[in-house]
């Protein structure tokens, strides 16, 4: 059963959108999760493992929203102007996604 669904997720985009989009989802995650940890590190109260998950929850539950947003309309832009549009939008959200996150850290 998960192999099929896991095949059909694969199937969503070529080989070369999963590498395009993966080169700037996963290292913007690391960059947000980073900026986070380090927020809950320095603060002066011991929160426990726990403590550090949940605290961490929201920004895992963004990126993964986030990732998924882009896989969606890459998806469903293939080719064209809209696939331009797509791959323009897509650097100038990430790009201010990077700016508020660094600014609010």
């Amino acid at each position: 059963m998960f192999g099929a669904f896991q095949k059909t997720i694969l199937e969503l985009l070529s080989r070369r959108d999963w590498i395009y989009l993966l080169s700037l989802l996963v290292p913007l995650a690391v960059y947000n999760l980073t900026l986070k940890a380090m927020s809950i590190a320095l603060k002066d109260d011991a929160t426990g493992l726990w403590g550090f998950l949940g605290l961490m929850r929201s920004d895992v539950l963004f990126n993964a929203g986030y990732g998924i947003l882009w896989i969606g309309v890459f998806a469903v832009a293939r080719r064209g102007m809209l696939r331009k549009a797509a791959v323009v939008l897509f650097h100038l959200i990430s790009l201010l996604v990077v700016t508020i996150t660094t600014v609010a850290y």
